[in-house]
């Protein structure tokens, strides 16, 4: 649960204690926190465990057949394995990574790209085509081999076929060169599209239509773990099975290792009963603790806390559309003058995540972090106000609607409190995920619109994938604009190297004021002493089977 700080000082300006209306209490949890605080760790804690600790966890950590197993917590059922189908997202990029392997993986969220089932890959002058040499030993948990016709197969009959995959309309062309080489033409060098398909999970074409179901409850991947067992909605099981088709071990990188035998998931869906259970040592992991939790975990010889910073932001997208007052780019700027980050980010999270100076994250290659001494609309009231003068807000209610949680919630409010200080009236609209799914296209609704979005790939495809279906007009913040296709469309395969597309996106979203973001929130995660580093897979997800356990050297 979020609970909302009275802030004091500076940050405040003139004395507006903006926060003391919203009456919520703060000292229980800030003592919590504040006992925990020096806890907060990342790296080995093997150093502080004795010999017969350390044999005692491990022993604990052992099955009968002499397998080493982690407990997590998982906030849901991921309702189906296939890697195209739908389900619960978030419990699905925990555990299809380590089940399945792309033809590139990226090494954690920003990280470097690195070839898995890849051997190598060249791209055309024009940067439109792509040929891929694949592997030529690898095989999948049932044994048979995976060739370039399986990729073919993958991309065009489930990814677009089934599956409607969007990504996939970028596609023009994939052809089979030889057993072992595809070549895969886009229509355009737009490369979160094309990071998205050679990162795209695969699998054979014989498993697949060996599968009763199509994969959504029997998968078969290519990669170090299979599934065991699956109680829908209470448990599910992940073994690794000993014919893992890379041999050596330098050839394997983190997203494919197998650092633990078996992962048991556990389904919580209520996250106080996910930290009962890490009380409890029912389960050994559990991320996304809410820091007013922490002081459960305090004994250091016991749990070790982790913190990462999210690739998720909490952002506000405009309705740009004439039915609202924010099509006037005043409007825009005022509303972002008016609020303090600084103040949200403390109210709400104590402090705990990073300030925005884009739309993204810092965690991404493409972050510049000269952007933090530019402008961003720092908190400026007398600035909004002064914007609003003449501009098309005439004292409307302002509507902000945003998929309901405890965080945006929290947010919403400290929203609505500062912009009251500058004479702008808002409702509060909070909606089920589904409602909100459908409500978010449709310009009638809100004024602003609240989310949280990331990236497993680079800060400026979680703008694109806010904002990708400007073309077809029906958009997170109802504007079309030719000029915004065509930033999107000049990334290319240089993008990693080449930053002007995410400094020219960065300029054309801040001067606009499409989207605003505030802040990115710390996870925590909490995890038994059998745990030793904490390792977000490429999705920015926790990924077990990559983690350092006290039994690995």
């Amino acid at each position: 649960m979020y609970v909302l700080k009275k802030e004091k000082g500076e940050q405040m300006r003139k004395g507006r204690f903006i926060l003391l209306i919203l009456a919520f209490t703060l000292v229980a949890s800030t003592l919590a926190y504040s006992q925990v605080k020096g806890l907060v760790q990342g790296s080995s804690v093997l150093t502080t465990l004795k010999k017969q600790q350390i044999d005692q966890l491990i022993a604990s950590h052992t099955d009968k057949a002499g397998k080493t197993f982690v407990t997590v917590a998982l906030e849901d059922d991921p309702g189906s394995m296939n890697p195209y189908g739908s389900g619960a997202s978030k419990p699905r990029q925990v555990v299809l990574e380590g089940l399945y392997e792309g033809m590139l993986s990226i090494q954690g969220t920003g990280g470097e790209l690195k070839p898995v089932l890849a051997d190598s890959y060249t791209v055309s002058k024009d940067g439109l085509t792509y040929t891929i040499k694949i592997k030529n030993y690898i095989y999948d948990s049932k044994g048979n081999q995976f060739t370039a016709n399986d990729v073919k197969f993958v991309l065009e009959t489930v990814a677009k076929g089934e599956y409607k995959w969007a990504s996939m309309n970028r596609v023009k062309a994939v052809t089979v060169l030889d057993p072992y080489t595809v070549q895969i033409v886009f229509d355009s060098k737009n490369a979160k599209y094309i990071v998205d398909i050679m990162i795209a999970y695969m699998f054979t074409e014989k498993s697949y239509k060996s599968s009763k179901d199509g994969m959504i409850t029997t998968p078969v991947g290519n990669g170090p773990y299979a599934l065991a067992s699956w109680t829908s909605g209470t448990e599910m099981i992940f073994e690794t099975y000993g014919k893992y088709w890379e041999k050596n071990p330098a050839k394997i990188y983190r997203n494919s290792y197998a650092n633990v035998d078996k992962i048991i998931y556990k389904v919580i869906k209520d996250s106080a009963q996910r930290v009962i259970a890490l009380e409890a040592k029912t389960v050994d992991m559990c991320t996304g603790v809410a820091f007013t939790d922490l002081g459960a975990f305090k004994n250091a010889d016991t749990y070790s806390i982790f913190k990462t910073l999210q690739d998720q932001v909490v952002s506000i997208a405009f309705n740009c559309s004439t039915n609202s007052p924010a099509q006037d780019l005043n409007v825009r700027k005022a509303i972002a003058y008016a609020i303090d980050n600084q103040g949200v980010l403390d109210g709400v999270d104590q402090g705990n995540g990073q300030l925005c100076y884009t739309a993204f994250a810092s965690v991404f290659p493409d972050y510049d972090k000269k952007w933090e001494s530019e402008d961003y609309y720092n908190y400026n009231p007398e600035k909004a106000k002064a914007l609003l003068k003449g501009s098309a807000y005439k004292g409307q209610e302002l509507t902000i609607m945003f998929e309901n949680n405890d965080r945006l919630a929290a947010v919403a409010q400290v929203i609505q409190a500062y912009l009251s200080e500058v004479g702008v009236k808002v409702k509060i609209f909070p909606c089920d995920g589904a409602l909100f799914r459908t409500y978010r296209f449709d310009n009638t609704k809100a004024d602003l619109i609240m989310f949280t979005a990331g990236s497993s790939t680079f800060g400026s495809s979680s703008l694109i994938g806010n904002l990708n279906a400007v073309a077809a007009n029906a958009t997170l913040i109802g504007i079309k604009e030719d000029t915004l296709m065509k930033k999107m469309n000049t990334m290319g395969e240089n993008a990693y190297s080449d930053w002007s597309f995410a400094h020219d996106l960065h300029y054309y979203i801040k001067d606009n004021v499409y989207i605003y973001s505030l802040y990115a929130p710390y996870n925590f995660t909490v995890t038994s002493r059998i745990v030793t580093n904490f390792i977000l897979n490429q999705k920015g997800k926790d990924s077990p089977n990559c983690c350092s356990y006290i039994w690995n050297k």
